[in-house]
């Protein structure tokens, strides 16, 4: 079987499709740009919003209308785990960094994260939700 890195050196082989789809489906280069447009799309996801899925999501929206005190980053924490254990399971989170804006009720979260089978490679993608 063919390991992460030979997929994404070879040219002829897609990993998978950037989100949001486009008329083209254009597809992932790689399997860390993969695996980020699948984060955003799970984090940006509510509980129910997906049809025939209605646990596919994260737990953000309910957070972000919870009190803005120092919990919030162990709230956040706990719903990214959570989300990214059950639905994305070939990811591990490395660090997670949330500033809260509470003039515009919104949480910038920074996440780095690894594929398990190659810890080596990180990549960090911000998440911004309203």
């Amino acid at each position: 079987m063919a390991s992460n890195r030979e997929y994404d050196q070879d040219p002829d082989v897609t990993i998978g499709i950037r989100l949001p789809i486009d008329e083209n489906w254009t597809p992932s280069e790689s399997t860390m740009t993969a695996a980020e447009f699948n984060i955003q799309n799970l984090l940006k996801t509510k509980y129910g919003e997906r049809v025939a899925h209605p646990t596919f999501g994260c737990a953000l929206a309910s957070i972000l209308f919870e009190q803005m005190d120092d919990s919030i980053n162990d709230k956040v924490d706990e719903a990214l785990n959570d989300a990214i254990d059950k639905w994305l399971p070939y990811l591990r989170i490395v660090n997670i960094d949330t500033k809260i804006d509470n003039r515009n009720r919104r949480l910038n979260i920074s996440l780095t994260y690894a594929l398990k089978n190659d810890p080596t490679r990180t990549n960090t993608t911000m998440i911004v939700y309203t």
